[in-house]
C-alpha cells in the first residue's frame, strides 16, 4: 500500500465533520495552491476509484476534468468534498 500525504485532503479530513462545506470549501479555496487542489483531487479520484473496484461500490459522483475557467478552483475543492462525502457515506 502507498501512502500518499496531501495537506489539502488531511486539511478536509480533519474538519470534514466539524465544519460546513462551505466554510471547508471557502479555506481550501483561499489556502491552498491551485497545484495542490488538482493534485489532491487527483490522489483522491484514485484512491477511491481503487476502492470502488476492490468494494464493488455503486454511486460514485462523475467528475468532469476542469482545465481554466473563472471559478474553476472552486469546482475542484467542490469535486474533492463530493468524492469525500461519498466515500464517507460508503
Amino acid at each position: 500500500m502507498n501512502l500518499v500525504l496531501s495537506p489539502p485532503l488531511c486539511f478536509l479530513a480533519k474538519r470534514y465533520d466539524k465544519l460546513s462545506s462551505k466554510v471547508v470549501r471557502n479555506a481550501l479555496v483561499d489556502f491552498y495552491e491551485p497545484a495542490a487542489i488538482s493534485d489532491a483531487k487527483q490522489q483522491l479520484k484514485i484512491d477511491i476509484d481503487s476502492l470502488v473496484v476492490q468494494h464493488g461500490l455503486t454511486g460514485m459522483p462523475r467528475l468532469p476534468r476542469r482545465t481554466e475557467g473563472n471559478n474553476r478552483l472552486v469546482h475542484e475543492v467542490d469535486d474533492i468534498i463530493a468524492l469525500f462525502t461519498f466515500a464517507d457515506e460508503k
